[in-house]
């Protein structure tokens, strides 16, 4: 009977520990990571912004954020610049007419300096200017339909048509 009694004190603290270690676990790995935000820093004629949890689009402005997850879209005759400036990269992109970019990750690692970088590029124009990442594993990445581009230091135009 004592044995049994010891086996479940223990078997409770082994699942307190298995707890705790969890939790630390967790706690230890978020802290790392860090978000990071974009910026329109250009507006020419009219872009809406859709967050990750909003059912509809909300009018952009220039000096506006943009975090992990927001959708951008530029309008007919309209044109939008987003800078991105973080501790590790410097981008520059410009949203021509009709075009749909999602931020899909902008983060961080607080103690090693690695940033990543992820863009989706659902349809439209876009030029991007980026610099060299300081920190040699960062990565910035742009996605097509089609595609995943590694970009490090560059001046290009990613162009996505409809499909007929």
């Amino acid at each position: 009977m004592y044995i049994i009694g010891a086996m479940n004190i223990l078997r409770k603290i082994c699942i307190i520990l298995g707890i705790v270690l969890v939790f630390t676990a967790t706690f230890y790995a978020g802290a790392q990571k860090a978000q990071y935000a974009a910026r329109i820093i250009e507006l020419k004629g009219k872009a809406e912004i859709k967050g990750p949890a909003a059912k509809k689009f909300s009018p952009a402005k220039a000096g506006m954020q943009l975090r992990e997850g927001d959708l951008l879209f530029t309008n007919k005759d309209s044109m939008a610049v987003v800078s991105i400036k973080e501790r590790n990269t410097a981008a520059k992109i410009t949203l021509y007419e009709n075009t749909q970019l999602r931020m899909v990750e902008l983060s961080i690692d607080k103690k090693t300096g690695i940033q990543k970088t992820l863009l989706d590029l659902g349809i439209g124009k876009v030029d991007i200017k980026t610099s060299r990442p300081r920190a040699k594993k960062s990565v910035f990445q742009v996605k097509t339909p089609t595609s995943v581009l590694d970009i490090t230091e560059a001046q290009l135009t990613i162009e996505v048509e409809a499909r007929p």
